[in-house]
């Protein structure tokens, strides 16, 4: 995305007889748009002005059907208000355990809360799943997402979740080191993260060669008396590669998975996404934990949006992408709408387009007509 510059209309009260360096403006007509992208406010609240409003008595057309009040706007200054950041969406992969252990109304609210999150962010950041294990009796895990990286992702997540179903043990090592070969071969604009979400520890060991210590019979891995710690190790090398290549591992607790909470720790720790507090993992027993800590997640995290240092107002913002105008949309579905702090955040199509490398984001303001 192109550096942005945000100019600020000056426009002048000829009434109250000030100015902003430039010339008297002409006065806008509400009701009816320009060609030079004047900004049009709202009628005036009421059939007659209040004081807090500056406005001037229409000409007399002869027909009160089309009478309108024209209003001027205060004088603004000259400035320039530069835009921070580049709206570049994340992407955030779920990896979820589907194992065994996962069956039954488990299973159910996690998909319940997954589907309810994804609601919110899907509009504004890249999610992909990759659910572990691919197949019942698999250490390794086959570098393909289930669910292709995306916006507006939720129903696909959630209706191959329930597809799926569980089954299984729980081969975190060989679905961390997935993630990290289907990142390496998948070009993505933004930042990228890992979101691991299980019920318990590890317990498939991927190569029992490599860990003599394992004890396994027969030179099988799938007969050894001492694998954990190879398990451990195993699972920490593949979050330590991630985060070699700059993604870090967020790592979330099911109901049940305090039984975990050593391993757990220590992937959050080497992930790169600790917790202050113990556990350093986040540790979730029910359904609206689970919503509310995703919730956390994901919005902490980049998003396709682009901070303004100075806004006078969202109703007096003109936005366009590449000389498309972009409407505001409060329901976050295709437009841009304002955050806390000034910031300007892109939804849907219009988030595609404002992420393009090439993209040239204007954003023009008018000040608000003040209390007089």
């Amino acid at each position: 995305m192109k550096n942005c510059v945000f100019t600020a209309i000056c426009t002048v009260s000829l009434a109250l007889g000030v100015g902003c360096g430039k010339a008297p403006a002409p006065l806008v007509t509400p009701s009816s748009p320009a060609d030079n992208g004047t900004v049009f406010l709202p009628p005036p609240p009421g059939d007659t002005p209040g004081p807090s409003d500056i406005w001037t008595p229409p000409q007399d057309t002869g027909s009160t059907a089309t009478d309108t009040w024209e209003l001027l706007l205060p004088p603004c200054g000259d400035e320039q208000v530069e835009v921070s950041g580049e709206a570049k969406p994340a992407n955030i992969m779920i990896i979820m355990d589907r194992s065994g252990s996962m069956d039954g109304q488990k299973w159910t609210d996690t998909q319940a809360a997954i589907g309810a999150v994804l609601d919110t962010f899907g509009q504004f950041i890249h999610f992909g799943l990759l659910l572990y294990p691919q197949n019942s009796g698999d250490c390794t895990q086959s570098p393909v997402l289930d669910v292709s990286f995306g916006l507006d992702q939720g129903q696909s997540i959630v209706s191959t979740m329930n597809a799926m179903g569980t089954g299984g043990g729980t081969p975190t090592a060989g679905a961390l080191q997935a993630a990290a070969q289907i990142y390496m071969s998948t070009p993505l604009i933004g930042d990228r993260y890992v979101i691991v979400a299980t019920d318990g520890s590890p317990n498939c060991l991927i190569d029992c060669v490599a860990c003599p210590n394992a004890g396994c019979l027969f030179g099988s891995c799938d007969a050894c008396i001492n694998e954990d710690p190879c398990v451990r190790e195993e699972v920490m090398k593949a979050v330590q590669d991630l985060k070699i290549m700059g993604i870090p591992t967020f790592v979330v607790g099911i109901a049940g998975s305090q039984s975990a909470e050593d391993i757990l720790n220590s992937m959050a720790i080497l992930g790169g996404t600790a917790k202050p507090t113990n556990p350093k993992y986040y540790d979730t027993t029910s359904s609206v934990q689970l919503t509310e800590v995703l919730t956390s997640i994901f919005g902490s995290v980049g998003s396709c949006s682009v901070k303004l240092n100075k806004i006078p107002g969202s109703l007096f913002l003109l936005v366009e992408i590449n000389g498309q105008k972009i409407e505001q949309d409060p329901t976050h579905q295709n437009g841009w709408d304002l955050k806390e702090d000034d910031v300007l955040q892109f939804y849907g199509a219009a988030c595609e387009l404002a992420s393009l490398e090439n993209s040239d984001i204007n954003v023009t303001y008018v000040c608000k007509y003040a209390d007089q």
